[in-house]
């Protein structure tokens, strides 16, 4: 576990696997990354890249991860529970097997100001899941539609 605070951290191109963080991480860059394996729990991730990274069975806990760069990720087998993506983009992002949701509190994950546009959605859930009219999805995606997601 790691719990020393690695904010400003570059890990561009690294593989990352097998780990648990509960840290600061905000400004930190990740970009082209493979991201296997990893939990994040109660850290700080504002104003980070992850661009073209690739994340598969990750799991974003109660994390803030405000202002975040998401643009061309590979999302497989991720949950984010609880805590905010409030601002974050993922442009063209291609998100499989992931789920949006609250934590055991019952905290909601927050989507305010998010941009999914150009994103590929594929057996996504928002079961709890916070959005508001800023909020940007993909032309093929219907919020309001959904029961899983709350207007807020």
């Amino acid at each position: 576990m790691i719990t020393k605070s690695c904010e400003g951290i570059d890990l561009t191109e690294t593989l990352v696997c097998d780990l648990i963080f509960e840290t600061q991480l905000d400004e930190s860059v990740w970009d082209r990354s493979i991201i296997t394996n990893v939990d994040f729990y109660s850290s700080f991730f504002w104003h980070s890249s992850f661009f073209e990274a690739d994340l598969k069975s990750v799991l974003f806990y109660d994390t803030d991860s405000t202002d975040n760069i998401f643009d061309k990720v590979k999302f497989n087998d991720v949950t984010f529970r609880g805590g905010s993506l409030d601002g974050s983009v993922f442009r063209e992002s291609k998100l499989s097997n992931v789920h949006f949701g609250k934590n055991n509190l019952g905290g909601e994950v927050s989507l305010r100001n998010v941009d999914f546009t150009d994103a590929t959605f594929e057996n996504v859930s928002f079961r709890g899941a916070l959005y508001d009219r800023s909020t940007k999805f993909p032309h093929s995606f219907r919020p309001e539609s959904s029961s899983e997601l709350i207007l807020d």
